[in-house]
């Protein structure tokens, strides 16, 4: 019999009233054994809320019964599993659906009308119980702040904090890289937050953080109200939406306390500090709402089907490129595009000078309509038995690679990679799929009025930009040069609307 136990803590206090996550796996492992494991997998999730469902464990466990691995289920106490009722009623169905059997160590359950009742109440006592935690700890806080105390230390730049009062103490080294700031900015002897924070730098003054300063740095300590001796507390409160992520939502003004803290600058030279900032944010906003790029929204990779993004790296110079999507971070897919960046302007040049070209007579515009349709026609039915091919094997060794984790002939950290692997290959062929569908629809463009858009457009980066955003759809483009400077060979595939 395949078994899988689950385990999960959120918090150090629930490992010191018991629920140690080696007290779980220990008891749930007994009890596996007891009904006749032999093979058990265990997943654990450190701390995680039980009140969200997306934790990395539980994921694995839900994928893995599924795919109907296990026959059993183990878990210690039904609020590990989940601390709402309607997740737990959930996960609950998935794995009695699959044909596992789901059992408890300090819970007896059974899968009757009246075992689903029970399992209601604990799970609606659970989230009561975590509902009324929650408000004691923060009446408590709210008490604190409003006597004057600070709850906790926020490691705030310019102070240190002393644990006897409750309060913030200044620091008298940060104190005076403060007052440097503000006065380099507001007398312009240093120029902007960049320059600052360069010249920071350039005389090794320790940062707040890490090993270098930078702007945002340098911006957030000039809008910190805290420095004048006067802030607010209560702001703001986090709201989950993950199971390890929040976000901070602001609190109505009148749930603000107010604070005391040593003054350290003084409050004429803050206001003149957020003058101009204020200045020196619409400037910027404006700068950046006049600069247009003709194919932004429109540019995708012929390689792989992605979104072309717009990547800046010294737009002063002009060091703006058209780049695909799937170049490799921590924040894509593993798969690196092949594809090759291109400068904005000499891209947008010499997509529009194509563009005038296409569209010099309605026959030279219909005819390329009709030449990359049945230049890309021709192959297309191909390419899709060939992609969905590619799919189907891709779906076999996904579930093959879950066997092998089963068993344990894959650590957890090789099947995560692989499986992602294939999430990234089978995302790519679906794109290529759409590609070669869309290649098949018959055209029915008004090509005497396009030719006449194309014709009129003032020579203004504003109205080409407005007049291909109504007669195109897509761009597809490939870099076919290796050059390293702007001498590009660049092919276009352009599919008007409709």
């Amino acid at each position: 019999m395949n078994a899988a136990v689950y385990a999960r803590v959120s918090t150090d206090l629930q490992a010191e009233k018991g629920y140690s996550l080696e007290t779980q796996v220990q008891a749930c492992t007994k009890k596996a054994t007891e009904l006749g494991a032999n093979v058990i997998k265990t997943y654990v999730d450190d701390g995680y809320s039980g009140a969200y469902l997306e934790r990395p464990q539980l994921d694995a466990l839900r994928d893995a019964i599924a795919d109907k691995l296990f026959d059993l289920v183990v878990i210690y106490e039904p609020d590990r599993l989940s601390r709402e009722t309607a997740h737990l009623l959930l996960l609950t169905q998935e794995i009695e659906r699959s044909g596992a059997k789901l059992e408890f160590v300090l819970t007896e359950y059974k899968n009757t009308p009246e075992g689903q009742l029970f399992l209601t109440i604990k799970g609606a006592f659970a989230s009561y119980e975590r509902a009324t935690i929650r408000e004691r700890t923060m009446r408590g806080k709210r008490g604190k702040l409003r006597q004057g105390k600070v709850v906790e230390d926020s490691g705030v730049y310019g102070y240190d904090y002393d644990k006897e009062t409750n309060g913030y103490v200044i620091n008298p080294y940060e104190a005076g890289v403060i007052n440097r700031i503000f006065k380099w900015y507001n007398s312009n002897e240093k120029g902007g937050c960049h320059s600052i924070a360069a010249e920071l730098n350039k005389r090794r003054t320790i940062p707040p953080k890490g090993t270098r300063w930078h702007m945002s740095t340098v911006r957030s300590i000039l809008r910190r109200q805290m420095y004048t001796g006067e802030y607010y507390a209560n702001t703001y409160y986090h709201g989950r939406v993950g199971a390890k992520k929040e976000i901070r939502i602001p609190r109505d003004k009148s749930e603000w306390i107010p604070m005391k803290a040593p003054a350290i600058i003084d409050k004429d030279v803050f206001a003149i500090a957020q003058d101009k900032l204020s200045r020196n944010r619409s400037l910027s906003e404006f700068k950046r709402v006049a600069e247009v790029y003709l194919l932004r929204g429109l540019l995708f990779c012929e390689e792989c089907g992605r979104k072309k993004h717009i990547l800046r790296t010294e737009p002063a110079k002009g060091m703006v490129y058209y780049g695909c999507a799937a170049r490799p971070s921590r924040y894509t897919s593993s798969i690196k595009c092949p594809s090759k960046y291109a400068n904005v302007y000499d891209t947008d040049a010499i997509f529009w000078g194509l563009l005038e070209k296409i569209c010099k007579s309605e026959k030279s515009l219909l005819n390329y309509v009709k030449g990359q349709r049945s230049k890309s026609a021709a192959k297309s039915d191909n390419d899709v038995e060939a992609y969905a091919k590619k799919l189907k094997d891709i779906a076999r060794e996904r579930e093959a690679v879950m066997q092998w984790f089963n068993h344990s002939l894959l650590t957890q950290e090789e099947a995560t990679k692989r499986l992602t692997e294939l999430k990234d290959s089978e995302l790519m062929l679906q794109r290529k799929i759409e590609n070669a569908d869309s290649i098949k629809k018959e055209s029915t463009l008004n090509a005497s009025a396009i030719c006449s858009m194309i014709k009129n457009c003032p020579a203004t980066p504003e109205a080409r930009r407005a007049v291909l955003l109504q007669i195109v759809d897509k761009i597809y483009m490939k870099r076919t040069d290796n050059s390293y400077r702007h001498n590009y060979h660049l092919s276009f595939r352009i599919l008007f609307k409709d």
